[in-house]
């Protein structure tokens, strides 16, 4: 999906997201990816919307809006086991101590096996307990898991899914997040020996 310029001097740029605007329920708010084909400076004039076939729509203007930085939350980890480096860390109870410098959040899934990997450089902000711990951490590189994925993570943690095809029916934006969790999980794993067969399924 391309946002395409009326003025035909200027290169079209990449649809990220289209999202119902509640103060005006008949039209929609739509979001260009602001990269390497990202929308020209100072461009304020009508833009037409294109699929690469035939044309969607169109709208008379081109507003440039930027949203106020928000701080990422902080991410929550529960009933943690804590290794002895990290109850080093909690007594002394520091920020140089709790300043973790790079950590590796390993998700699994129900069975234990790897399902996903997260580099952070998180900082600790609170603790509570004696044995196993409840960590909130101050993770700068931590992006959480959209709402729309999470269904899709709970079916994954309990294992790979069983029949082929399990992705078949998901729209655009869900199967972005399969595949995002079919790679982290074949990343988790090693190869099979020389001479296996794989399937890809889709």
């Amino acid at each position: 999906m391309w946002l395409v310029p009326a003025d035909d001097a200027l290169d079209p740029w990449l649809l990220e997201d289209a999202e119902s605007a509640r103060q005006f329920p008949d039209s929609l708010v739509l979001t260009g990816l602001d990269d390497y084909q990202g929308p020209p400076e100072a461009y304020t004039g009508p833009i037409r919307v294109h699929n690469g076939h035939e044309w969607l729509g169109s709208c008379r203007e081109f507003v440039r809006i930027v949203p106020d930085e928000q701080a990422a939350p902080p991410l929550v980890l529960r009933n943690l086991v804590p290794s002895d480096r990290l109850r080093v860390a909690l007594n002394k109870g520091t920020r140089r101590a709790l300043d973790l410098g790079e950590a590796v959040l390993e998700v699994r899934d129900d069975h234990g096996a790897p399902l996903a990997e997260h580099v952070l450089w998180p900082k600790i902000s609170t603790w509570h307990g004696p044995d196993l711990v409840d960590l909130e951490l101050v993770a700068a590189s931590f992006t959480p898991v959209p709402e729309h994925a999470r269904p899709l993570w709970e079916r994954w943690f309990t294992g790979p899914p069983a029949a082929e095809g399990a992705w078949a029916g998901l729209d655009t934006r869900h199967r972005e997040a399969w595949l995002h969790l079919v790679r982290e999980r074949c990343h988790r794993h090693p190869d099979r020996p020389p001479g296996h067969a794989y399937v890809l399924d889709g």
